[in-house]
């Protein structure tokens, strides 16, 4: 009885349907008029957001959760006999530096197995910059630890030719003389890895796919092919030529924006300031000392960030060690910095404590490192930004283009022909939207993105043979063809939208295909972030603007003013701007696109062939329906 009374005194109270309907008109009509200006607002807010990230008052001072690890904490065996043998490794590998590959491999071979390693050579086959088959030659050896029962090692990582250019002579001398220092004491509860690779990235890919028995097309082979445990962490070592440093650089960022876990570079660094006393800095960025201005510390931290956003946004990784990310494997590269004089430089003796304690810290470990982040930006070498702080603003940049999309999915085609029997204007569109044009638009971009995917791979075979090899011409067909291939798309997709169609019909379909399209990026957007947080975050940046402001126009100059910013936004002339800004070649832009690819797994080809370029292709459909 309670219920029917508020029931009929609450319908007593209600307006009439003309006058609530008038209302609920009123209102969605001021959201539709506002929501593209608070769109654009999200947007700001979420640009300022990012920008605020390196200022201090929105990130942490980094710590180690890990109390098993304690950094710094032992005391250090590596002394200056340890250094004398390691000049005496620099000599001997000045001497074979320059010979075969095999010649190398062998020297690393018998040193290792002198030191007391089980020593193995690995040949493997791989692809070269121009996809042809090439040959590699890797030298490892594993000391299986008297106190391990074999079930987990630690990785000494260096790579025959330094990330400069230059070989990596004090690097692999250093990590010898480790060798037979970590062989002298018994301490180790773990199995001790070393590894020398050829051809770096390559050389590094090859032996952990053949030491986990993973196979992604290359061929693997070797005499003997020992193994140990599960890999916790590992270290990679790159000091170029025969100098001394001034700094210690360090490369965290993975394949696909992969990141170790906090902890491994949080304890490197503990080691590097209290037990090495080496300066230390982020990538290959000046280590300074002395106090900063906050203007001069904001703008080194936005550096630090904007070097970790471009290496995840682009899924390349910064190191070698950024490929054993993968494989569960927390991994970072130590690179020295040569000396300029800035700083007291220092040579064998602090990079081998440093890698001591390091190791020290990693052998107290009883299980993989998880009590720390794996999702952060660094902003300096001793203070983080938590995933909490840095994603809102990629939301944001999802509601921009989710709000719009709603507003033109309930925005009617003509309000004037749309009535209620009351004679009030609908406040929102109730019609069948007629979506068989609208995803055939998308299903026509999509179809050519796949195929311009399979076009554009760096060997594209069928039925197992391959049919060209990537040169120089080769590319630059693939990239016309590519062109084609998408103009083609849009001319059927325009043919599809407007062919046949009433005027009311073809402003209904291309307020939903622009829905649709907005939509999508936000779904993008968001998805991606998760899995690669500053990949979404620079599709943000780039396209929520541009593809708010599209939408059919009578003038031409507006008409070809909207194309040629969708234009600018493709893949390949965004390509061709990246390699313009960084000095380089557009075709040596695609070779290393290509090579990340099919070397290294990254996603990013794929990424724009299949979702980014098909909701750009489409939005040209918005422009000439």
């Amino acid at each position: 009885m309670l219920l029917l009374r508020l029931k009929e005194k609450f319908a007593r109270r209600r307006k009439p349907l003309k006058q609530r309907l008038e209302q609920r008109r009123k209102l969605i009509g001021l959201l539709r008029h506002y929501i593209p200006s608070i769109s654009i607002l999200l947007y700001f807010v979420g640009v300022i957001w990012l920008l605020l990230l390196p200022y201090n008052g929105y990130n942490k001072e980094t710590y180690v959760s890990e109390n098993a690890l304690l950094p710094a904490q032992v005391n250090v065996y590596y002394s200056q006999n340890d250094v004398n043998i390691a000049n005496e490794f620099r000599d001997r590998i000045l001497e074979v530096v320059d010979k075969s590959r095999e010649s190398r491999a062998e020297f690393i071979f018998k040193e290792l197995r002198q030191a007391g390693f089980h020593a193995a050579i690995q040949h493997y086959t791989t692809k070269d910059e121009s996809f042809n088959e090439a040959e590699g030659v890797n030298a490892f050896g594993i000391y299986h630890a008297p106190r391990s029962d074999g079930t987990e090692a630690l990785l000494l990582s260096a790579p025959w030719v330094s990330r400069t250019g230059e070989y990596n002579v004090n690097g692999i001398a250093s990590v010898l003389s480790l060798a037979k220092l970590f062989k002298r004491n018994t301490y180790w509860s773990k199995d001790i890895i070393i590894l020398i690779t050829d051809e770096s990235v390559r050389g590094m890919q090859a032996w952990l796919n053949a030491y986990h028995g993973v196979d992604f097309g290359s061929n693997y082979s070797s005499d003997i092919m020992p193994r140990s445990g599960a890999i916790q962490a590992a270290i990679n070592m790159d000091f170029p030529g025969t100098r001394e440093y001034e700094s210690l650089a360090i490369y965290f960022e993975g394949a696909n924006g992969q990141l170790p876990n906090l902890d491994l570079i949080n304890t490197v660094i503990t080691v590097a300031k209290y037990t090495a006393q080496v300066p230390f800095t982020l990538h290959d960025n000046d280590a300074i000392n002395r106090p900063q201005t906050p203007v001069e510390s904001y703008l080194a931290s936005l550096k630090h960030l904007t070097d970790t956003i471009r290496f995840q946004a682009l899924g390349h990784p910064s190191s070698d060690a950024g490929l054993a990310l993968r494989y569960k494997i927390d991994a970072i590269t130590i690179h020295g910095i040569t000396a300029t004089g800035m700083h007291q430089p220092f040579d064998f003796h602090r990079m081998g404590i440093l890698v001591e304690s390091t190791f020290r810290s990693l052998n107290n470990l009883l299980e993989h490192l998880h009590q720390s982040f794996f999702f952060y930006f660094l902003t300096n070498a001793e203070r983080y930004v938590s995933i909490g702080m840095y994603m809102p603003p990629v939301i944001l940049f999802a509601c921009c283009l989710v709000l719009q999309s709603l507003v033109l999915w309930y925005s009617p085609a003509r309000d004037d022909n749309l009535k209620q029997e009351t004679g009030a204007s609908l406040a929102y569109s109730t019609s069948k939207k007629n979506l068989g044009a609208c995803f055939s638009v998308l299903v026509t971009t999509h179809a050519a993105g796949l195929l311009i995917f399979y076009i554009v791979r760096p060997a594209f075979d069928f039925g197992g043979a391959i049919v060209a090899p990537n040169t120089e011409q080769v590319t630059i067909v693939k990239l016309s063809v590519s062109c084609g291939i998408a103009a083609t798309a849009i001319l059927m997709a325009v043919s599809l939208i407007s062919s046949k169609q009433s005027e009311v019909q073809v402003m209904e379909n291309w307020r939903v295909l622009k829905s649709l399209c907005l939509a999508l990026t936000a779904l993008i957007v968001a998805s991606i972030s998760l899995i690669n947080f500053s990949l979404g975050a620079v599709m943000g940046l780039i396209v929520v603007i541009p593809y708010s402001l599209i939408q059919p126009t009578a003038k031409m100059p507006l008409r070809l003013l909207q194309a040629v910013m969708l234009t600018v936004l493709s893949p390949v002339v965004t390509l061709y701007l990246v390699a313009t800004l960084s000095r380089s070649h557009v075709v040596n832009a695609v070779t290393v696109l290509l090579t990340d690819y099919e070397v290294v797994d990254v996603w990013l080809l794929a990424f724009m062939c299949t979702a980014y370029w098909p909701v750009n292709m489409a939005l040209y459909t918005v422009i000439f329906a």
